[in-house]
């Protein structure tokens, strides 16, 4: 298995890279051997290893499609397409994206809706598909269909990026603010209270005990108590085990908790919930170190990067806070000890003048500065020409072509988005989807 997916895998690398040399000497090289490549594959196909082969072309597909080779990308999707698998919800996007991509929106939704109604996809969960969707049939003009796709999305998927950038559009279509139309197309109902008389205190004590301590397995037998209460009071006792997790500063675990039991149906999302997923620790300091740039960047930075805990270090050395690598900190501090930044106030100073030198390199472009947070400015200096070149702040932010850092970019947008709701920060932007969240992104129009 793994010798043929070595070929197929070099197969894909040479064709690339001959794209990208110029190579080809016209269409017809190039779908000749693009020919050769699914030849191959369906010659050998009992040979492969089903699930590595398919994400194999699903990254070849994305490969082309940002190289605007369209049709050659829906070649290995549709392939991807014939058999049912983990990758068919994945699969279909990708197909609508490339039509997207080349402006065809009504050959978009005929391909993506009919995949759907042949192959019996749910998409609920998929709130990418789901969105893009609603995008499409609001280009066509069908605002009813829009609407529902994008209210489904906040519905199914309310803690995702793609329900914030939903609720966005909705309130750019009427007359209500993001705030009210993301409460009230929740799934389910707010709970206003963190006051019962059914609260199981001694559980919860016991529970944040067993935390603090990494017994997960005695946790877990306490956590999983509260399932077999009423809605009501499992909700109520989760929320109080997460609050007082967060004040022990384990907040980490208090968003595991939370996700945990959102995702198991024994708790709702509600404003409750959302105050706990984005508490605001460092707040004050963050505000008077950001300078210029808005200090919800920097928290919203902090939440993804360490979680709140200033001990954090990742496998490949970056610290504190802001994940710092000690040699791009010392470009700020020359004598810099690594054990300074798990320093609070040093690991923020030399994060947010960092952060600051890449709002002004991208004048301002906060898709282009997080990408280069994430990935490194050289990466993102090449992907500017070729792939983050749309007047959309959305395509653009598809368009990345890192898998983590598009994901990441995408959880800064939401944590700011939920950090400004909460912060009851003015949120009623422009129109112009460009300007999100009173943040200038470079986009001088």
């Amino acid at each position: 298995e793994y010798v043929f997916y070595r070929e197929l895998k070099k197969l894909h690398n040479d064709f690339l890279d001959h794209y990208d040399e110029d190579k080809f000497q016209g269409p017809e090289q190039i779908s000749k051997s693009l020919d050769e490549i699914f030849n191959f594959y369906y010659k050998t196909k009992s040979l492969h290893a089903k699930r590595r082969s398919l994400a194999r072309f699903l990254s070849f597909g994305k490969s082309l499609s940002r190289r605007k080779l369209y049709s050659q990308a829906r070649r290995c999707f549709e392939l991807m397409q014939q058999d049912k698998s983990k990758y068919l919800l994945d699969a279909t996007f990708e197909v609508m994206w490339t039509y997207i991509a080349e402006n065809k929106y009504k050959k978009a939704l005929a391909v993506t809706n009919k995949t759907i109604q042949d192959k019996k996809l749910d998409i609920t969960q998929n709130s990418k598909l789901q969105f893009w969707l609603g995008h499409t049939y609001k280009k066509i003009g069908q605002d009813k269909l829009a609407s529902e796709q994008f209210k489904n999305v906040i519905k199914y998927n309310p803690l995702s990026y793609y329900a914030i950038t939903s609720s966005k559009v909705l309130s750019e279509s009427g007359h209500k603010n993001t705030e009210d139309i993301y409460y009230e197309n929740l799934h389910s109902t707010q709970i206003r209270k963190i006051a019962s008389k059914n609260l199981q205190v001694n559980h919860i004590k016991r529970a944040i005990l067993w935390n603090k301590v990494f017994l997960n397995k005695f946790f877990n037998a306490e956590v999983g108590y509260f399932q077999t209460l009423p809605i009501e009071d499992s909700s109520t006792n989760i929320l109080t085990t997460a609050f007082y997790l967060s004040k022990e500063q384990l907040y980490l675990e208090s968003f595991k908790l939370l996700y945990k039991s959102i995702n198991n149906h024994s708790l709702k999302v509600s404003k409750n919930t959302l105050q706990l997923l984005y508490p605001r620790p460092y707040l004050q300091q963050v505000t008077k170190k950001s300078g210029y740039f808005d200090p919800i960047i920097a928290l919203s930075l902090i939440r993804q990067e360490s979680g709140f805990n200033k001990n954090a270090r990742s496998h490949v050395g970056a610290r504190g806070l802001m994940q710092l690598m000690p040699a791009t900190a010392r470009q700020f501090k020359r004598k810099l000890k690594n054990k300074h930044l798990y320093n609070p106030n040093i690991n923020i100073t030399i994060g947010t003048k960092y952060f600051k030198n890449l709002m002004d390199k991208y004048d301002n472009n906060l898709v282009y500065s997080l990408a280069a947070y994430n990935a490194g400015e050289s990466r993102v200096d090449r992907w500017q020409e070729d792939y983050l070149n749309s007047d959309s702040i959305l395509r653009n932010i598809e368009n990345i072509p890192y898998n983590e850092t598009r994901k990441y970019v995408k959880l800064i947008f939401r944590n700011i988005f939920f950090y400004k709701m909460l912060l009851e920060k003015n949120i009623n932007d422009p129109t112009d989807l460009n300007k999100l969240y009173d943040l200038h992104l470079g986009f001088n129009s």
